[in-house]
C-alpha cells in the first residue's frame, strides 16, 4: 500500500527512509508491505524537503514478478531521493518558481534499498511575460503505472509543461497548454528506469470562458493486457480529444445546461512496443468520471467510474440506477459489450480482476469490495445494501431499518415487476427479513429487531431455499436517513403544518411544524413484530434524536415510529426556528440518533 502522510511517527521498517523529511504541514510519501495476517515486512517514507505546500504525493503502485513495488506520484522537493543515472536527477524549486515533478522508483522486494528512481516533468509554464509570470511554474504529476514481464515500466499522469521530454515518436509532441490548461502524458521506460523508451502528451485543446482557459484530461487508470498493449483511461474536458475513425463515441457530448464542461471518460489503446495509437475512444455519453480499468483476456476492457448522466447508455443485463457505472469495450473499441449503471457507493476506489474471472469494484469511503461476474448475462451479483433512504451503499445496519439491497439478477425470474415474489428471502442472521419490494438488481426489505448479531451479521439472499449470495453487514445501534428524492442535499420528503406536501411552490413557515420522514433510528421499546404496522400508542425510540435545520438545533414535537405505517418507518415533527434562508428560499436538514448523523436533504421554507 502507498500514500501520503504528515505525520512524523509513521510506523517504519527495514526502511529507504526512516526520518520524515517535512514539518507536520507538509505531506511525504509512504510505501508499506504488509504480510497476509497484517504484519508489517517493510514501511518507509519516500520524499524530500519541501519548501513550499505540496510535498510527496504517491498516487499509484505496481508490484511485478519479483515483489519489487514501482510507485509513482509528484514532488516538489529538489531534494527528492533519485539513483546515478536517473532520466531527471533534480530540478528546480522555490517560492518564486514552486515547479512540481513526477517520479517512478522501484523498490527492492525487502523494501530496504531503491533500485532506481528518476523524476519525469519540466520546469516551463505557460505565462504571457513580465510580472505575469512570478510564480509560474509547471506541474507534472504520475497518476498510474504497469510493469510489463520485461520490466519495461509505463507511467501516466498529467502536465503542463511545455519542455515535457516527448521523444522524437511521440503521438502528441507539443503541450499546447494555455495557463489554467493541462494534458495527460504517456510515457515508457526501460528496465533500469535509466532510459525513456517513449513520453507523449495526449489530450485536446483548451477551451475559453469569460474566465480563465479550461482543458485537461488527466488519466485515473493504466493497464497492460496480455500481449504486452497498453491501456490507459481516464476524463477530458476537450472536443478534439484524439479518437480514431470507428471508435465507440468519437463526439464529446457536453451538458448543455453547465457552463463549464463537465468531463466525460476515454479510452486510449497503445501496441506496447511501438507505442503506436491502436484506438481511442470517449466513454459515457455527456458526462462520465473514470476510477478504474482492467483488461480480460481477449483484449475486452472494463471500465469503471462515477458521475454518470441521464441519458447515460444502459445495455440488456444492465441496471438502469444510480449515477456510478461499468462498461466493457470490445477489442477492437468499437462497441460496448456491457454497459450498466451501478448505485452510489460501489465505485469510487478502483477495479481488478480476479482468478476466477470476475471483477472486484471497490466503493472508496463506503468501505465496499464488490464482485461481478459476466460470461454470456451476468450472474447472480449482490452488491451491497443502503439504507432506503438515503441510496448511498455504506454495508451498515440497524435493528428495524429500512434497506435496499442493489446487484444484479436478485430474482429467480427476471421479470422486472416490482412485487415481493415468494420464493426470495432475505436473511439477516439466520432471521427472514419482511420484504416491501423486489426488482431483478434491487429489493427492499426491513431488517428484523431480533436477530442473532455481534459487531457484524451474515446477509443472505435466498431462492426457495438455495442460498444464492450473500455479504456480510456491520451492526450499528443507528444508522438514520432522511427520505429524500435523490442524493445528499436533494428535496427532503416531508410535509407542512397545513398538510401539503414542501415544496418550493409550499414551503413552510418559519415557527410552523414540519413533518419529516426516515428510518434507521435502530431500537424501540416496546420491540414490535418484524413488518407490522405500528398502532397507537406507537412505541418509543431507544436512542435520543436531535434534528438541525440550516446548522440551527429544532424543538422536536414528535419522534418515532410513523404510526399507520410499517414499523421501521419514523416521523419526526420539528418546529422551524428563524433559520437563515439559502438561494431561493430553501435550506438543509439532518437528523442524528444516539451520536450518527444522517445526510443532508433540503426543505423549502417561506421568508419571515
Amino acid at each position: 500500500v502507498a500514500g501520503g502522510t504528515c505525520s512524523a511517527d509513521f510506523p517504519v521498517r527495514n526502511a529507504v527512509q526512516r526520518k520524515f523529511p517535512n514539518d507536520s504541514t507538509v505531506i511525504s510519501g509512504f510505501i508499506t508491505k504488509l504480510s497476509g495476517n497484517g504484519e508489517i515486512l517493510y514501511s518507509t517514507y519516500l520524499g524530500g524537503p519541501s519548501y513550499i505546500a505540496y510535498g510527496t504525493e504517491i498516487n499509484a503502485i505496481a508490484v511485478d514478478a519479483f515483489g519489487s513495488a514501482f510507485v509513482t506520484g509528484g514532488t516538489d522537493s529538489p531534494r527528492f531521493p533519485t539513483t546515478p543515472g536517473a532520466v531527471i536527477g533534480t530540478f528546480e524549486s522555490n517560492f518564486m518558481r514552486p515547479s512540481r515533478f513526477a517520479f517512478i522508483a522501484r523498490l527492492h522486494p525487502a523494501g530496504d534499498r531503491l533500485l532506481y528512481s528518476t523524476l519525469l516533468g519540466g520546469e516551463r509554464a505557460h505565462c504571457t511575460g513580465g510580472s505575469s509570470c512570478i510564480g509560474v511554474a509547471a506541474g507534472t504529476v504520475g497518476r498510474a503505472i504497469a510493469v510489463d514481464l520485461s520490466g519495461n515500466v509505463f507511467v501516466a499522469g498529467d502536465t503542463d509543461a511545455l519542455d515535457f521530454p516527448a521523444t522524437p515518436d511521440a503521438l502528441q509532441p507539443d503541450c499546447d497548454c494555455p495557463r489554467g490548461s493541462s494534458k495527460a502524458f504517456v510515457a515508457k521506460l526501460n528496465p533500469t528506469g535509466s532510459a525513456l523508451l517513449y513520453a507523449s502528451y495526449l489530450g485536446g485543446s483548451a477551451y475559453l470562458l469569460s474566465i480563465p482557459t479550461r482543458g485537461a484530461s488527466p488519466p485515473r487508470a493504466l493497464s497492460l493486457d496480455r500481449a504486452g498493449s497498453l491501456y490507459v483511461a481516464g476524463i477530458t474536458t476537450t472536443d478534439d480529444f484524439p479518437v480514431t475513425e470507428g471508435a465507440w463515441q468519437t463526439v464529446f457530448s457536453p451538458v448543455e445546461e453547465y457552463p463549464e464542461r463537465v468531463p466525460v471518460g476515454y479510452l486510449s489503446k497503445f501496441d506496447g512496443a511501438s507505442m503506436r495509437l491502436v484506438y481511442s475512444t470517449y466513454l459515457g455519453g455527456q458526462s462520465a468520471g473514470v476510477t478504474g480499468l482492467a483488461v480480460d483476456r481477449d483484449g475486452s476492457a472494463c471500465i469503471l467510474g462515477t458521475n454518470a448522466h441521464d441519458g447515460f447508455a444502459v445495455l440488456p443485463g444492465g441496471a438502469a440506477r444510480g449515477s456510478n457505472f461499468l462498461l466493457k469495450v470490445n477489442p477492437a473499441g468499437s462497441a460496448l459489450l456491457v454497459s450498466t449503471r451501478l448505485p452510489e457507493g460501489l465505485a469510487a476506489g478502483g477495479l481488478a480482476r480476479d482468478s476466477a474471472g470476475g471483477l472486484l469494484l471497490a466503493g472508496g469511503d463506503s468501505g465496499l469490495v464488490s464482485r461481478v461476474e459476466w460470461r454470456d448475462a451476468p450472474v447472480i451479483s449482490l452488491f451491497g445494501l443502503a439504507n432506503a433512504a438515503g441510496a448511498r451503499l455504506s454495508g451498515r445496519v440497524a435493528p428495524g431499518e429500512i434497506v435496499s439491497l442493489y446487484g444484479l439478477n436478485l430474482l429467480p425470474d427476471p421479470s422486472p415487476a416490482a412485487i415481493p415474489v415468494a420464493p426470495v428471502r432475505v436473511v439477516f442472521g439466520g432471521v427472514a427479513a419482511p420484504i416491501l419490494y423486489t426488482q431483478s438488481d434491487q429489493i427492499n426489505a426491513i431488517v428484523p429487531y431480533r436477530f442473532p448479531r455481534g459487531q457484524d451479521a451474515l446477509l443472505e439472499l435466498v431462492h426457495d431455499s438455495v442460498t444464492v449470495a450473500s455479504l456480510r453487514v456491520a451492526v450499528v445501534d443507528t444508522d438514520p436517513e432522511i427520505f429524500r428524492t435523490g442524493g445528499e442535499f436533494s428535496q427532503a420528503i416531508a410535509l407542512n403544518e397545513d398538510g401539503t406536501i414542501n415544496s418550493s411552490a409550499n414551503p413552510a413557515r418559519i415557527g410552523s411544524v414540519l413533518s419529516l420522514f426516515a428510518t434507521g433510528q435502530g431500537e424501540v421499546l416496546p420491540l414490535p413484530r418484524d413488518g407490522e404496522i405500528t398502532g397507537e400508542p406507537p412505541p418509543k425510540p431507544r436512542w435520543p434524536i436531535s434534528v438541525e435545520v440550516g446548522d440551527w438545533p429544532a424543538e422536536i414535537m414528535y419522534a418515532g415510529p410513523a404510526p399507520g405505517m410499517v414499523a421501521g418507518l419514523m416521523r419526526i415533527d420539528l418546529k422551524i426556528p428563524p433559520v437563515p434562508l439559502w438561494y431561493d428560499g430553501w435550506t438543509i436538514v439532518r437528523i442524528e440518533a444516539a451520536g450518527r448523523a444522517s445526510d443532508y436533504a433540503s426543505v423549502w421554507l417561506a421568508p419571515l
